[in-house]
């Protein structure tokens, strides 16, 4: 008897895991939602990109409308000679004219909105501009290796056994927090893949949907086994860290194979790396 009822626990059990096994952790329905959203961010920071252009370019004919004003105005009067006069008097004269009188100060108004203008343009298109490339979109949304890196120290912590009962409550606890972190970042990487693969051409679309297919696939295969062995009763830290590092391994390999397909250059991964660093030290 007991040794059914041992039997019939140990099949549940069995049925249990590969339950599951079988739930994915990413849907293929959020993933396509989330490139609907990712589309829309994207061509609404494109729209921005070109109304910061054309006030680039307003910005730039504003300072020549004071020489065409007067190249195609009316000609020029002769002024009157005045007697030569030291620097100092001109220098004085010429602050007079600036702050005491009103073409002094609208000609200061004039040059500092020009030049805060400037200034602001140039900060906020920072922020928008930039490559439409999978690599950027990860720098930007879904650093997927600082989390992984963030799961290992922590990992490490744990296999030390320096902490007391309470703190390796709290440790796991972020740990699952992490991991829930790491299955959003990944639901990104494949939202973003699925909307680039719609913008790509007919001979690389064929190609990027099935990449996109092999990466759902393997997130989801990653993922479940990476949950499993956070959920077991006792954790194998140092086995949890080689499936974290062999799950880095395998998708950083399979976003080099859709960077190709995608047509990424050397000056778009070098502006990602850019940004990367200076995000880093700021």
């Amino acid at each position: 008897m007991k040794c059914s009822k041992l039997l019939i626990l140990l099949l549940i059990m069995g049925s249990l895991c590969n339950l599951a096994l079988a739930v994915p952790c990413l849907q293929r329905a959020e993933i396509d939602m989330q490139a609907v959203l990712i589309e829309a961010k994207i061509t609404r920071e494109r729209r921005i990109v070109y109304c910061l252009t054309t006030l680039g370019i307003v910005h730039e004919l504003y300072q020549w409308v004071p020489l065409l004003s007067g190249f195609f105005g009316q000609p020029s009067v002769e002024a009157p000679k005045k007697e030569d006069s030291s620097m100092f008097q001109a220098f004085k004269n010429g602050l007079r004219s600036l702050f005491y009188t009103k073409e002094g100060w609208v000609s200061m108004a004039q040059c500092g909105l020009s030049v805060g203008g400037f200034v602001i343009i140039s900060k906020v298109s920072e922020q928008f501009i930039h490559p439409d490339t999978l690599y950027w979109y990860i720098g930007a949304y879904a650093p997927y290796m600082r989390t992984i890196k963030i799961m290992q120290e922590r990992l490490s912590l744990l296999q030390e056994g320096s902490f007391e009962q309470g703190n390796i409550t709290t440790h796991k606890e972020f740990l699952r927090v992490l991991y829930d972190r790491l299955v959003h970042q990944s639901e990104l990487i494949c939202g973003y893949m699925v909307y680039k693969v719609k913008h790509l051409d007919n001979e690389e679309k064929a190609i990027g949907q099935r990449a996109v297919k092999t990466m759902i696939n393997s997130q989801n295969d990653w993922l479940k086994r990476i949950s499993l062995l956070l959920d077991a009763d006792n954790q194998n830290y140092e086995k949890i860290q080689k499936r974290l590092a062999a799950y880095g391994v395998d998708i950083t390999s399979q976003l080099n194979h859709f960077s190709v397909i995608e047509g990424e250059t050397v000056y778009d991964r070098s502006v990602v790396r850019r940004n990367v660093k200076v995000a880093a030290t700021s």
